[in-house]
């Protein structure tokens, strides 16, 4: 069965975290809201303390810093 290419790549992309770790606030904010609208899960911190946490407790895809 072959499914439609829309369906494959929001299953693909359903499946992929990124963590972003940067001091400015804004700058998350904005990273967040582009990479959600297109499907991805993520998490963004601005204190380094608590993206060290939760990267021990996760698996992440992609790390930007």
């Amino acid at each position: 069965m072959i499914l439609p290419f829309d369906k494959c790549w929001d299953a693909k992309l359903s499946k992929r975290r990124i963590l972003i770790i940067d001091d400015d606030p804004d700058i998350n904010n904005l990273f967040k809201l582009f990479l959600e609208h297109d499907g991805y899960k993520v998490n963004a911190y601005t204190d380094p303390v608590d993206a060290l946490y939760t990267f021990r407790k996760n698996t992440f895809d992609v790390i930007l810093i």
